[in-house]
């Protein structure tokens, strides 16, 4: 699950290479550069379209390397993998994995992060131009052909809220893989989540970093989804109290139904709003 986007990466790069090799063979136009940059930029461009795709899922895989439950054996004291209880925790197959876990836990969550970032500060002059007003920034930075290929990680954010997709990449990896780390309790694991859901939940509130307006509106909606789901799960694994564990699950689904019937309002309003004024136009 982890190579197999380390092997497409390199066989981008690798027809990258290729075709950048082959411009300019029986070319009398003397227009080589050209090409090779839009060339280099199109394979960029797929590749971050791959590291955006794979980070998030393959990062929660390696998290679950981690994770072990207890109460096992004949005195209990056994541990195993949650992942695959027929792998004990701390032997010799699993420290191997620990360490493999750790090599891709560089690349994936961490280097591609920093990639990223290391993308984005490169070219923030032409991401995040400064022209008095979003919308005229906003024209300022798509008409700058040499950045097009990192649009998939910047379009839909304001300009002065260019690096936002880092704030929305710890968000996803700290609620969907690190939260194992916080503590061997459940309960606490729960808490503790929900305590960072609110924190980003106040953050995306105060800054309301995408260019659309619906799209704030569907990520703050989204983001109390996570905070009540985490409320319930503390609920469940604490038990602070006598509750009905159907009417909280009865209820967590109601709410998560009319998220998706919020989200897809907004997109039946936001695409009618879009052809009306593409008719008007």
């Amino acid at each position: 699950m982890t190579l197999w986007p380390i092997v497409v990466s390199l066989l981008i790069f690798a027809a990258m290479a290729t075709r950048v090799a082959l411009v300019g063979v029986g070319d009398a136009k003397g227009n080589t550069a050209e090409r090779k940059q839009l060339i280099k930029r199109s394979h960029w461009g797929a590749f971050i379209v791959l590291c955006y795709l794979v980070m998030p899922t393959n990062s929660v895989y390696l998290f679950r390397i981690f994770e072990c439950d207890t109460g096992f054996g004949a005195d209990g004291s056994v541990q195993v993998l949650r992942a695959d209880y027929l792998l004990q925790c701390w032997s010799t197959e699993h420290y191997g994995m620990i360490v493999y876990a750790l090599v891709m836990i560089f690349i994936y969550p961490i280097g591609i992060n920093l990639l990223f970032l290391a993308l984005l500060l490169r070219n923030r002059e032409a991401i995040s131009p400064n022209r008095g007003s979003m919308a005229a920034s906003i024209i300022d930075r798509n008409s700058q052909p040499q950045i097009k290929y990192l649009s998939f990680i910047y379009r839909h954010y304001k300009p002065s809220c260019f690096m936002f997709e880092l704030v929305e990449s710890a968000r996803r990896l700290m609620l969907g893989g690190v939260y194992i780390f916080f503590s061997d309790s459940d309960a606490i694991n729960c808490f503790v989540s929900f305590v960072v859901a609110l924190i980003f939940f106040f953050i995306i509130r105060e800054v309301m970093p995408f260019v659309s307006q619906n799209d704030n509106t569907l990520l703050i909606v989204a983001q109390l989804q996570i905070i009540l789901t985490f409320i319930g799960g503390f609920l469940l694994a604490g038990r602070p109290f006598p509750l009905d564990e159907s009417l909280l699950g009865w209820a967590l689904l109601l709410f998560d139904l009319g998220v998706v019937m919020v989200a897809v309002w907004m997109q039946y309003k936001h695409g009618s709003a879009s052809v009306r004024t593409e008719l008007q136009v």
